[in-house]
């Protein structure tokens, strides 16, 4: 995979490479090259997406957005001993935390503004909220 696609950047605030290593290579080694050999042009187009959400997160608390997990692939996941049907393996999700806005009124906002569509969790042990773009309004507790 090119370093060009890695280093675009998708939005105002985030490039590319974010959504599959992480902000801060948060994301093990081997899941960051099994995402790179797994993207397709879906993903590609569901991570933009994703990075749109990340976006609007970004701007309104005007705080950074730290993207710990986006795109893992289907491999990874299975790999991992799980389902495979997390949203993540298609690049439609993403875990986050800002860097000076308490997890919790970050969950609170976001539960507020979508109410009848995306998922949404959050994990206060790890310090992450996940979001991810699925139609209807779920959400849960780690």
């Amino acid at each position: 995979m090119s370093s060009f696609l890695l280093d675009l950047q998708i939005q105002k605030d985030f490039k590319f490479y974010e959504f599959i290593t992480g902000t801060y290579n948060t994301m093990p080694k081997e899941a960051s090259i099994l995402a790179l050999e797994n993207l397709t042009e879906e993903v590609c187009q569901n991570i933009i997406k994703v990075s749109e959400l990340a976006q609007e997160i970004r701007d309104y608390f005007e705080d950074s957005l730290i993207i710990t997990c986006g795109f893992r692939p289907l491999v990874w996941e299975l790999k991992q001993g799980r389902t495979g049907k997390s949203l993540h393996a298609l690049g439609l999700a993403m875990d986050c935390y800002l860097t000076h806005i308490k997890l919790e009124d970050l969950f609170v906002w976001f539960n507020k503004k979508y109410t009848d569509k995306y998922g949404r969790a959050i994990n206060k042990k790890l310090n992450f909220c996940h979001f991810d773009l699925r139609p209807n309004c779920v959400s849960w507790n780690y």
